[in-house]
């Protein structure tokens, strides 16, 4: 079980189908890949980035967690590889990881009053 006094955080990773390049001289592996899956899942929900889907990315409710301890903080568009690695479009992905990471975890510090 999970503990009740934690509090949880969950942040999703979306990257658009539009968003993958399909052209021959464009792709490499990675991205041929992803954009293959996200071929799949795209009739699913269009909230997904090939293998994961908006709503199993957040986290859920469970009975023991009051929900006040259950925080969504939003989405990012990238692939949600692409918040920390640099694999896609060869290694030309351009997500902002020094700025998400330092207000992702200013806003959770604020949140648990750790900065005024």
């Amino acid at each position: 079980l999970l503990p009740a006094h934690v509090h949880y955080y969950s942040m999703a990773a979306m990257y658009a189908l539009s968003d993958y390049r399909r052209h021959w001289w464009q792709a490499n592996l990675d991205d041929w890949t992803m954009y293959r899956q996200a071929l799949i899942t795209d009739p699913i929900t269009a909230y997904n980035d090939g293998q994961v889907a908006l709503e199993d990315s957040l986290f859920p409710q469970a009975e023991q967690i009051p929900a006040s301890h259950v925080h969504h903080l939003g989405a990012v568009r990238t692939h949600h590889w692409g918040v920390s690695y640099r694999t896609f479009n060869f290694g030309r992905n351009a997500f902002p990881r020094a700025a998400f990471y330092t207000a992702l975890l200013q806003v959770i510090a604020e949140d648990q009053g750790l900065l005024s």
